[in-house]
C-alpha cells in the first residue's frame, strides 16, 4: 500500500462545520457510508465504504474535513477510503461521500479518537526463579491468539545447575503455559520444556496463530549432543503438544527469538546453517521449511533479532544491535518459485528509528498497529506507515498477593523488557525483567514480571 494511491477521483478538504451527519441518528442522504460511526484507536487503520442507495455501482467523491486531513493519512480508492491514524489525541472527525452523478446525494461518517490508555490487570502468577535468582539465566516469551495467550519460561534452577554441597538439585522451572485471555485461568501447561536452557542450548520461545495454537522450538537432545531441534504445536485447552512434524537437521541451529506465526498458521524463523543465517517459512505445520531471500540484502537475516507477521501477511523484522542495519523493517513476500521465496523491503513503512534505537521484540494487532520494544524499556506504537504514534514506558504495578513493597499501586517504569504480545483488541502482555531490592519481603521477590495492560 502506498502512502497516496493514484487518484481517479478528487479528494476535497472542507471545513469541519460542513459535516451534515448527525451523531445521534447517523443520517444518510442518498449515500450509505459504512461504518457510519467508528471509535478509532491511536495508530489504527480503518476503511470506509460508500454505496449510492439504489445505484450500487455509481461512483462517489470523498470530502474530508481539515481536521480529519490533519489527524489521518488519507488514501482514497474508488468508493473506499482508508484512514491511517497519525495522532494520539482526542477528537471527532468527519468524512463525506458525495455522488458524482448528483452532488445533492451524499452520506457520511464520524470518527472519534481518544488518547491511548491502559487498564492494568493482576498477573495470574508470579515468576520467582528460586531464592537467589540469576537473571543471566532467565528466558521468557509471550504470544497471543485465538482467545488465549501463552507464556514460555525457564530459569537457572535446572539439573544443569545442581545445588552446592551435595544437596539435591532444585526443582526444574521450565514450562509453556496457556491462559484464557479474559479470565487469566490456566487452560494448559506443558512442563519440562527448554531443559537445555541452563546449558545455553535453547532459549524459551513461543508463538501463536489466530486459532490459538501455540508453537515453540525445543531441543529434544538433552544429553549434550548437538542439533536435533524440534518444532512443537499445542492446541487450545490442551496440555499435550503435537509430536514434532519437522526436526531441524544436525547442522541447523534455529534462532528461537525470531520464531513467529501468522494468523493463517504460516511459521517464520531465522536459522543458522553451517554458520550462515537464513530466513525461513513453513507454510503449514508439518511442511518442510522454505528459504526466504531478501533482494538487495544478501546478509539480511544476519541482522534479524526478532520477527512478527501482520494480518496482511507482511513480515516485520527487528534488530536490537548497533550493526549498521535498520532497527525495524517490513518485508513484502512473493510466491514460492523454484523452492525459494523472494522478499523485498517495503519502502512505504518508514519508522525512522536511529541505529541506537534497537528493537528486541515486535507484536502486531489486527487494526494495523505495530508494537515494538525499543531500548528494552519502551513499547512504541507505530501506524501502518511506520509513523510513531505513542510510547508506553511505565505501568501501574499491581503487587502479588502478600507483597507490601513501596511501589505497590504506583506507576513504575519498565526495566528490561524481555518480550511483548498483543491481543486482538490491543491488550499488551509484557514480560519485564525486574530488579527487586533485597529488603523487600519474599512475596515481592519476582524475577520476571508478567504485566497485563488492556486498552481502556
Amino acid at each position: 500500500m502506498s502512502r497516496w494511491n493514484s487518484l481517479a477521483l478528487v479528494l476535497f478538504v472542507v471545513p469541519i462545520g460542513s459535516c451534515f451527519v448527525s451523531p445521534g441518528d447517523c443520517v444518510q442522504e442518498g449515500v450509505q457510508v459504512d461504518p457510519c460511526f467508528v471509535a478509532a484507536r491511536p495508530g489504527q487503520t480503518l476503511t470506509l465504504n460508500a454505496t449510492v442507495i439504489g445505484a450500487p455501482t455509481a461512483a462517489v467523491q470523498w470530502e474530508v474535513s481539515s481536521a480529519t486531513n490533519a489527524a489521518f493519512a488519507i488514501q482514497p480508492n474508488g468508493n473506499s477510503l482508508t484512514l491511517i491514524s497519525q495522532q494520539n489525541t482526542q477528537g471527532s472527525f468527519s468524512v463525506t461521500a458525495r455522488s458524482l452523478d448528483n452532488e445533492t446525494i451524499r452520506g457520511g461518517s464520524v470518527i472519534t479518537t481518544k488518547p491511548a490508555g491502559f487498564n492494568p490487570q493482576p498477573s495470574p502468577f508470579v515468576f520467582t526463579g528460586g531464592p537467589t535468582p540469576n537473571r543471566n539465566f532467565i528466558g521468557t516469551a509471550t504470544a497471543s491468539g485465538g482467545g488465549v495467550y501463552y507464556v514460555a519460561y525457564a530459569d537457572f534452577n535446572s539439573p544443569d545447575f545442581p545445588a552446592v554441597g551435595g544437596a539435591p538439585p532444585p526443582a526444574v522451572n521450565h514450562f509453556v503455559k496457556q491462559f484464557d485471555l479474559q479470565t487469566n485461568v490456566v487452560l494448559g501447561e506443558v512442563p519440562d520444556q527448554f531443559d537445555g536452557f541452563g546449558g545455553g542450548t535453547i532459549v524459551p520461545n513461543i508463538a501463536a496463530d489466530c486459532a490459538g495454537n501455540g508453537y515453540w522450538i525445543d531441543d529434544r537432545c538433552l544429553d549434550g549432543c548437538n542439533g536435533d531441534y524440534a518444532l512443537f504445536q499445542l492446541a487450545p485447552g490442551s496440555s499435550t503438544p503435537v509430536q514434532p512434524q519437522f526436526n531441524f537437521p544436525s547442522n541447523t541451529t534455529p534462532e528461537t527469538d525470531t520464531l513467529t506465526v501468522g494468523c493463517d498458521g504460516a511459521i517464520y524463523f531465522v536459522a543458522s546453517v553451517s554458520r550462515n543465517q537464513i530466513l525461513y517459512t513453513i507454510p503449514v505445520y508439518g511442511d518442510q521449511p522454505i528459504p526466504i531471500v531478501v533482494t538487495g540484502r544478501q546478509s539480511f537475516a544476519f541482522f534479524v533479532d526478532c520477527l512478527a507477521v501482520d494480518f496482511q501477511g507482511r513480515l516485520l523484522a527487528g534488530d536490537e544491535n548497533q550493526d549498521g542495519s535498520e532497527p525495524l523493517q517490513r518485508l513484502l513476500l512473493g510466491p514460492v518459485i523454484g523452492g525459494v521465496i523472494t522478499a523485498t523491503v517495503d519502502t512505504d513503512f518508514t519508522p525512522g528509528l536511529t541505529e541506537s534505537e534497537g528493537v528486541s521484540s515486535i507484536a502486531v494487532d489486527p487494526s494495523g498497529i505495530v508494537y515494538a520494544t525499543v531500548f528494552g524499556t519502551q513499547v512504541r506504537a507505530f501506524n501502518e506507515l511506520g509513523d510513531p504514534v505513542y510510547t508506553v514506558s511505565s505501568y501501574l504495578h499491581l503487587c502479588p498477593s502478600g507483597c507490601t513493597s513501596a511501589d505497590c499501586n504506583t506507576i513504575v517504569p519498565f526495566q528490561d523488557i524481555q518480550s511483548i504480545a498483543v491481543t486482538a483488541n490491543g491488550g499488551l502482555r509484557v514480560l519485564d525483567d525486574v530488579s527487586i531490592p533485597v529488603t523487600d519481603p519474599a512475596p515481592c521477590q519476582e524475577t520476571v514480571r508478567l504485566i497485563l495492560i488492556d486498552p481502556q
